[in-house]
């Protein structure tokens, strides 16, 4: 046990070091550059270099070196922590509701754009569907080029939302389609049905749908750190560059990451809702339809008949 503890602290350690510490220790380099530099001679590292030699001068003990080091160390996991608020301050941003007049502009804006895209798709469909007529007929037809159409046209609408835009963010629909197709498909309310499905879902799953999670927080913390990059950038303007590298970066992370999160979601919806079902009494007979969510809903929301009548 011992042994497993202790294998277990360095783990966490390392994990700490690598998610938050190190990237601390870096911003702490831009902190000091920032202090030392200012604007007018932001890329003066030979003064800078200059300056941090005539500090440790003379201050090279062992004693002084490892106070300084664990106060630097220090420093870096505050700012770590203090970048990864912020990143759970993006994760609700990225998923509110078009609530007030400026995230409901950002939504009708969006929901302009999927509604001409959505159009696209549909003469896309028709012209598909018009060549596939006349390829039956044996006519002369462009059945390859229609169908490459139609799939263009798909994939620019689901770059906006799979579904009708209702949140600001295409983040936030992507989460929300994943509840709207369960809901649709099966009639089973996510929300509720989540945490027991958590519980019956399989080490590899559950490890995957983890490592998805993470990887999604990870691409919020990252526009954090740019945050933190932009507020620097009032001393230092060098640093305006690496927070637009970063909230750039983090902004494109989480479309992707969240798309992976949402479909793994789903995934343990399709395999072990049924298993669900069963656990709490509806038979399911090894299949899972609209009848079953309905009663698995109603028996776990607990406020209405477990009929669903």
């Amino acid at each position: 046990m011992n042994a497993f503890l202790a294998e277990f602290g360095k783990k966490l350690a390392d994990r700490w070091i690598a998610t938050l510490a190190a990237p601390g220790l870096f911003f702490l380099g831009a902190l000091v550059a920032a202090y030392r530099l200012g604007q007018t001679g932001a890329l003066d590292v030979r003064d800078l270099q200059q300056w941090l030699s005539t500090l440790v001068t003379g201050n090279t003990s062992a004693g002084t070196v490892i106070f300084w080091s664990a106060i630097a160390l220090a420093l870096g996991l505050v700012l770590g922590l203090t970048a990864a608020a912020l990143g759970q301050l993006v994760e609700r941003l990225w998923t509110v509701p078009g609530g007030s007049s400026f995230f409901r502009r950002l939504t009708e804006r969006r929901r302009a754009q999927w509604t001409e895209a959505d159009g696209r798709v549909g003469a896309a469909r028709e012209a598909a569907a018009k060549e596939q007529g006349r390829a039956a007929a044996g006519l002369q037809n462009n059945v390859r080029r229609a169908s490459a159409a139609l799939d263009k046209a798909l994939a620019d609408r689901d770059a906006i939302s799979l579904l009708e835009p209702e949140r600001p963010t295409w983040v936030g629909d992507r989460f929300r389609a994943a509840d709207l197709r369960v809901l649709r498909f099966y009639d089973l309310e996510l929300r509720s049905a989540w945490p027991r499905l958590w519980a019956l879902v399989p080490d590899g799953l559950r490890a995957d749908l983890a490592t998805a999670r993470t990887a999604y927080a990870e691409s919020a913390r990252l526009v954090g750190w740019g945050v933190l990059y932009a507020v620097l950038a009032c001393r230092w303007w060098p640093a305006l560059a690496v927070a637009a590298v970063l909230a750039t970066a983090g902004w494109v992370r989480s479309r992707a990451t969240a798309g992976v999160l949402a479909d793994l979601v789903e995934t343990a919806v399709d395999l072990h809702a049924a298993e669900l079902a069963e656990r709490l009494g509806v038979t399911a007979d090894g299949t899972f339809s609209t009848d079953k969510g309905r009663t698995v809903t109603a028996l776990l929301r607990k406020d209405t008949a477990a009929d669903g009548s």
